[in-house]
């Protein structure tokens, strides 16, 4: 749930330093079809209320039965900037393995992406 609260306060309120990278992993979405929010739930337009100019990154591993893959589309379709990461055989700790999101968020990865 860590995740999906951080994507919720940076909608709220942006944060002071500049961010370079927003990155959910394994995150349950919260709202219209996903699971439902007793204190708040993402907005449809989630992704013109976060920081603009700032690579988000949504990584979710395809054997997670703790949210399903599916809220993984959900999040792609609320934030359309995002690049979705579906990661085979990775379960909801992405068998503790986070070389993939390591690899999105390098320094030289970023610089790439905030070049464009």
């Amino acid at each position: 749930m860590g995740a999906t609260i951080l994507v919720n306060a940076l909608t709220e309120r942006p944060p002071e330093p500049e961010l370079r990278a927003i990155v959910l992993v394994a995150a349950p979405f919260v709202g219209a079809g996903g699971w439902p929010g007793d204190e708040f739930e993402l907005p449809h337009d989630l992704g013109a209320r976060l920081p603009q100019g700032v690579p988000v990154h949504v990584f979710h591993g395809l054997r997670d039965e703790t949210p399903p893959p599916s809220r993984a589309d959900l999040y792609a379709r609320a934030i359309r900037q995002a690049q979705l990461h579906l990661l085979p055989r990775r379960d909801h700790q992405l068998n503790n393995d986070l070389s993939e999101v390591a690899k999105a968020i390098s320094p030289d990865d970023l610089r790439s992406v905030t070049q464009e």
